[in-house]
């Protein structure tokens, strides 16, 4: 044998040597539904026509949507949890043919109540928001935050999260209201006193 053909054995071998084995890919943690688009209109674009219209031109293009993201202005005030029947007039069997296309219902959400909601007045009179009620100026509004280690406001929140809940929706996209806190100076709860990254655990956890 040449020494040029064995040159050419040694690199192959020594290159079948750095071959890296296959490997097993652990199963995702999510569902297969969130690999595909995740699809939204502005909230001065949506409504319940609109939405059904927008995604089935994604689906009659055989395109898979996921999910699709209802922006804000989906409820009468922000974070008050009840339907805009003017834009959402049956959100009931919005969410039933969203559902029947394959296609998951997530609500936009943040943590404020802001001064001009119905709920404001009754979270704050039952020291529900941090800082004793103190409010800032945010992207929506004026408002304050919800106290997320007072158990009882918790309850509070989550009954009324239950009002949509119950009619199927999948979930939430939790804007990013947590790092406002710092407006707050010092942030405080029921709990004591609170970073940026505590508060957003609650949050989002």
């Amino acid at each position: 044998m040449s020494k040029y053909l064995l040159i050419l054995l040694f690199l192959h071998l020594y290159a079948c040597s750095l071959v890296v084995p296959p490997s097993k890919v652990p199963s995702a943690l999510y569902p297969e539904w969130a690999h595909h688009h995740w699809v939204w209109l502005s909230s001065d674009r949506a409504n319940q026509k609109s939405l059904l219209e927008f995604v089935d031109e994604f689906l009659d293009r055989d395109i898979k949507v996921g999910a699709v993201d209802i922006d804000s202005q989906w409820s009468t005030a922000d974070n008050n949890f009840v339907w805009n029947t003017a834009k959402y007039p049956n959100a009931s069997e919005m969410v039933q043919k969203f559902h029947s296309k394959g296609v998951k219902v997530i609500l936009w959400v943040t943590t404020m109540i802001n001064t001009d909601s119905p709920t404001f007045q009754y979270g704050k009179n039952h020291s529900y928001f941090l800082n004793d009620g103190t409010t800032i100026k945010w992207w929506h509004g004026e408002g304050a935050f919800i106290d997320y280690t007072y158990p009882e406001a918790v309850d509070w929140w989550h009954q009324q999260m239950d009002q949509v809940i119950n009619i199927g929706i999948d979930g939430w996209k939790c804007d990013g209201t947590d790092p406002f806190i710092f407006e707050l100076i010092i942030p405080y709860g029921h709990g004591g006193l609170l970073s940026e990254r505590d508060y957003a655990n609650y949050y989002y956890r």
